[in-house]
């Protein structure tokens, strides 16, 4: 029998909070109950008596509530958990969308070959290495996911954020670049006798395979975040709602 149950369920029914914020809270507030009450055990103090105490130890009135609310679901949060939700029917039509054009970016890539990576830059390269970083972490959180089914809660929201981190960081390194090499040829066109229509071309040429590359791996990256993080999310859900009934 969950023994925080009843005040579990008292809590979410005060929530107001969309789901899968609603579940993180509660799980995390039960995490918190359930420290406590074991503690108090600990010191000897009576299961009765380490129930009453655990409960009252939290100010779990509807101010502290609304609070907590504010606090785990901000405007940055909820806009995630509409993405990372279980997929809607337009969510459906706009992945599908992804996958065609990444089908098509995929393609670019196999003409192009090597090329695509010389015309980029330097800065390519450090895109490289963080997709890299992005492609251990989500083949790290899917081994654990789904096939060693290692389904406990701890790290695996915090991986699947830091996918979306590294998402975020190649589409800035594609733009930074662009505007890097902006700078730099601007300064070699200065005073040299070479045309500002060749350093344009020069620079077109870069910025487009620079973000092509960038935005590319981003793309890939954001389609591996996007299914695990409906994965996590649902976990998250079902495990909540196991804290909620009596058994």
């Amino acid at each position: 029998m969950n023994r925080f149950g009843d005040v579990l369920r008292d809590i979410d029914a005060r929530l107001d909070l969309p789901q899968p914020a609603r579940s993180r809270l509660l799980l995390e507030i039960a995490a918190d109950l359930d420290q406590t009450y074991a503690t108090l055990r600990e010191r000897g103090v009576s299961a009765e008596d380490a129930h009453r105490e655990a409960v009252d130890a939290f100010d779990l009135s509807s101010e502290s509530l609304d609070q907590l609310a504010r606090v785990h679901c901000g405007p940055v949060r909820r806009a995630l958990d509409r993405l990372s939700a279980d997929a809607l029917p337009r969510w459906e039509r706009l992945l599908l969308f992804i996958v065609i054009l990444g089908v098509v970016l995929a393609g670019s890539w196999w003409d192009r070959g090597d090329q695509l990576f010389r015309d980029a830059g330097p800065f390519a390269w450090p895109v490289v290495l963080v997709f890299a970083a992005a492609l251990g972490v989500a083949a790290g959180l899917a081994y654990r996911l789904f096939l060693k089914q290692d389904h406990r809660r701890r790290g695996l929201r915090r991986h699947a954020d830091s996918m979306l981190v590294l998402v975020v960081l190649m589409a800035f390194l594609g733009f930074a670049g662009s505007w890097f090499e902006v700078w730099r040829l601007a300064g070699e066109a200065i005073g040299g006798t070479t045309p500002v229509a060749v350093f344009q071309m020069r620079w077109a040429l870069l910025a487009s395979a620079l973000l092509q590359v960038s935005l590319g791996l981003a793309l890939l990256s954001a389609l591996a975040w996007f299914g695990l993080a409906g994965k996590v999310s649902r976990i998250e859900r079902y495990e909540a709602e196991s804290r909620l009934i009596d058994r």
